[in-house]
This record gives structure tokens, C-alpha cells and sequence, in this order.
């Protein structure tokens, strides 16, 4: 390859590879290494984040994710595991020159479905990110039929023709900065929303991450506003962990996040004190007038 750039040097090489939730294989991992040490100049590297296995990506059970949580999760740890080997080489790696190619709908793992919902998830990642690439396995997949089952001309799900199509079909062309509005400052986590009514975080300046669940009370993205419950405020906690105020009135809940805004878990009324909650998020919950 390396002979092959010097004879054509206009020629964009990209390496297409495997990947885990945790980011490139570890023979992908060292196929990128392989090139560097050989002088190939990359282009790019596109994740095939798909058909990971239940062991390693877990559709049921406790601790069960989404398929767009797991194609974000496969780009951040490959993000890390390369801007890591870049530097060994003096050289550095950016979001833009990460690429990610989900299996639409019913993956060759049965198990694994990627929905309209992941679509949506991850195009807003890689909006953010800036991600160099976003393409999808494949196109001739992105139609109704074979329910259930994984089909080269059918996604496994009864969606019309082109709807993950229609997701991801101005990537890259209408990479526009999101407008938001904000809603909430008491601390240095603001609570923004879009014009789709959804909730982004930003701590302390820093690019908006969407607030994510995945589990019985909410899938995907999360309105400001569901079920008579609002999220009020934000903050990172003695431990550094991103947290959320959610309910109404007196019935609050500080929901735990990870750095990328997925649910982890949460304290209820019973769980800590509402004083303890006002002086976490710096809000007058009871309307007394005073925080603690």
C-alpha cells in the first residue's frame, strides 16, 4: 500500500475493519499499526459496528444496551485507541478521519436490531463529533420484509423503503451546528434543548451530549418533558459524575450518567434528601426559598 501512495498519492485510502464496543479488534487494532510502521498514510478507518455477539454487547439482561449505544461506544474507544497510536508516531488522529457503518435493522445476530431510533442516536453523534464518515450496511437492505431475520435486500423490520435513508442521507453536506435553547444554568451543566424538543447537556462550555435511556421507562433520546415529568438541572456530583434532576414538584430524581449522556442509574426521594439534591443542583426544589 505504501508503494501503491507513492505511484498515486491523489488516492484516499480508508481501512474498513471489525469492531467491539470497545472499539477496534484486536487484530484490527493491529492492522492500523501494521500500515503505520509501514509508512501508509491514512486516510481514514470505517467501523463495521455490527454483529458483535451477545457476550460482548448484550441486548438482554441487566445489562442490556441499545445498538446505538454500542456504535457510539465502538467510536469513542476506537477514537482513544487511535489518537493513542497516532501519537506514537507523531501524528494525530481526529474525529474526521473516523468513519461508522452500522447493519440496519436485524443484524446477522439476531438479537441485535438496529432501529430507527439508534439512526437517529448516532447521526446526532457523529454530527457532533464531526465524523469523517456515516454510511450504513448496506443500502440495498433499506426496505420492508424478512421480519425478524437478517436479508441482503430487506432490513428484518416493517419500516417503509428509505427510512434509514432518509436519516442519513444529507450526512456530511448539512453538517450545520444544532441551534439550542437553554433552560436551565445553576451550575456550570447546562440544560439545553433542540427545536425537536430533545435535551443536550454542556458542561462547562463544552459540545452538547444528548441525555440517552434505554431500559422500561424510556427509549433513545430524552424529551425535556414525558410522562408529567421535566428535567430541571444538571451538575457533576462529588464524584465527578454527570447528574440530572428529573420529575415534578417534590418528586425528583437524580439520575447518574455516563460521559457520553446514557442512563446508568438514579436516587429517588427515598434514596437522599431533598435538601441534599438542592445543594447538588443549586435549586430551590420545595419553594422555600432556600438551597439545603
Amino acid at each position: 500500500m505504501a508503494l501503491f501512495q507513492e505511484a498515486r498519492p491523489d488516492v484516499e485510502v480508508w481501512y474498513t475493519l471489525p469492531a467491539l464496543p470497545t472499539g477496534l479488534t484486536y487484530n484490527g487494532f493491529h492492522v492500523i499499526r501494521s500500515a503505520l510502521q509501514a509508512g501508509v498514510v491514512l486516510d481514514g478507518v470505517n467501523l463495521m459496528t455490527m454483529d458483535y455477539g451477545e457476550w460482548a454487547a448484550p441486548t438482554t439482561g441487566p445489562n442490556a444496551q441499545t445498538m446505538g449505544y454500542y456504535a457510539i461506544s465502538s467510536a469513542e474507544g476506537a477514537h482513544n485507541q487511535l489518537s493513542s497510536m497516532y501519537s506514537e508516531y507523531g501524528h494525530q488522529f481526529g474525529w474526521s478521519q473516523l468513519g461508522v457503518t452500522p447493519m440496519i435493522g436485524v443484524n446477522d445476530v439476531l438479537t441485535e436490531i438496529f432501529t430507527i431510533d439508534d439512526a437517529h442516536m448516532l447521526e446526532d453523534f457523529a454530527r457532533n463529533k464531526g465524523l469523517g464518515m456515516l454510511s450504513m450496511w448496506s443500502i440495498a437492505r433499506d426496505n420492508p420484509g424478512s421480519l425478524g431475520q437478517a436479508s441482503a435486500t430487506a432490513s428484518g423490520l416493517d419500516l417503509p423503503a428509505g427510512s434509514y435513508s432518509s436519516i442519513f442521507y444529507d450526512y456530511g453536506t448539512q453538517n450545520g451546528a444544532i441551534s439550542y435553547t437553554e433552560v436551565a444554568a445553576t451550575t456550570e451543566v447546562r440544560v439545553l434543548v433542540d427545536y425537536l424538543g430533545l435535551v443536550s447537556l454542556s458542561d462547562s462550555g463544552g459540545s452538547p451530549i444528548s441525555i440517552m435511556r434505554s431500559d422500561s421507562y424510556w427509549q433513545g433520546k430524552i424529551p425535556l418533558s414525558r410522562n408529567g415529568a421535566t428535567v430541571l438541572a444538571a451538575a457533576r456530583d462529588e464524584l465527578g459524575r454527570l447528574r440530572v434532576l428529573d420529575g415534578t414538584g417534590t418528586d425528583v430524581y437524580a439520575w447518574i450518567l455516563d460521559e457520553n449522556g446514557f442512563y446508568q442509574g438514579e436516587e429517588g426521594p427515598s434514596d437522599t434528601s431533598l435538601q441534599a439534591k438542592e445543594v447538588l443542583f443549586q435549586i430551590d426544589i420545595d419553594g422555600d426559598g432556600i438551597i439545603g
